[in-house]
């Protein structure tokens, strides 16, 4: 699954970066008008790359349950994001630096903050409920403050600086790890596993993003390679 959705970033940067440009087209042909056929093998590269960002959500989430260094993980996705920020802005804008839209490791970072908060609340407020020590339901309530302001952090971060696919690349992460965790709950024993709810929600994001017939294909991959 992650050599696909390696293979599937790069025609979707391809297409960003050549296609949606027209500078694929102009060196075929110089004199060539950028047409509605270009258009359409625009959006069928680009609906096929869809793909690629519901797996690194998946990967994301699964990384954060078995890292064994949180921090170690964020600086990762931090330094790898700065580095990669030059050649996304050269890809994208055609300049060094442009910082009206961000790489999608730093999605990745803030995402993985949220769930990491999220991740570690869940489970003292299980601890809390089990023990039912003296004002546990205080302490729950504490806990869910706390989930909530990180997710709004992460939210607002993501929207200020811009960065791809902005807050609903957050959400994704998010809805993404909560229908893990469900599935992990309810239906670790049933036909279709445990990953089931996240193949949905994944299949779900890549719907939404569709422009071509096109979308069909890394949908269907999606659902049977996480399930």
């Amino acid at each position: 699954i992650r050599i696909f959705a390696v293979v599937f970033m790069i025609v979707d940067h391809f297409a960003a970066a050549l296609v949606g440009t027209a500078i694929l087209p102009k060196l075929i042909d110089p004199g060539l008008q950028y047409g509605s056929d270009w258009l359409m093998f625009y959006d069928i590269l680009r609906d096929l790359g869809r793909f690629t960002f519901p797996v690194f959500c998946f990967f994301l989430s699964e990384g954060v349950r078995h890292t064994g260094n949180v921090k170690k993980y964020a600086m990762r996705l931090l330094i790898v994001g700065i580095i990669s920020e030059i050649p996304f802005d050269m890809a994208i804008k055609g300049s060094i630096v442009e910082l009206s839209r961000m790489n999608t490791f730093f999605t990745l970072l803030f995402g993985m903050l949220l769930i990491y908060v999220a991740r570690n609340r869940t489970e003292h407020i299980v601890q809390l409920k089990l023990l039912r020590e003296k004002d546990y339901e205080r302490g729950i309530e504490k806990d869910l403050i706390l989930i909530a302001l990180m997710a709004a952090a992460s939210f607002l971060a993501a929207k200020l600086l811009r960065t791809d696919y902005s807050m609903g690349g957050i959400g994704l992460i998010f809805v993404m790890f909560v229908s893990e965790e469900i599935g992990r709950w309810r239906f670790s024993n049933t036909f279709f596993g445990k990953h089931i709810l996240t193949a949905l929600v994944g299949v779900a994001f890549i719907l939404l993003e569709a422009k071509t017939w096109m979308i069909a294909v890394p949908a269907v991959m999606l659902f049977f390679m996480i399930v």
